[in-house]
């Protein structure tokens, strides 16, 4: 499945911030380009996430 890109305002702004602060860009875009070009993102092992009891995300290493 395909998904179309769209920029909001808040991104554009975050965008350009970041490009002022010499962030690489690169990365960025290759992750955008993924489901825009109907790929599947990786999923990170990095967290496991477990729902409490009150149903908020809880995030353990």
């Amino acid at each position: 499945m395909r998904y179309d890109v769209k920029c909001t305002s808040q991104f554009k702004k975050n965008l350009t911030l970041d490009k002022k602060q010499n962030k690489n860009l690169e990365k960025l875009f290759e992750i955008i380009e993924i489901p825009a070009s109907g790929g599947m993102l990786p999923v990170s092992t990095a967290f496991s996430r477990i729902a409490d009891l009150h149903g908020h995300a809880v995030f353990h290493d």
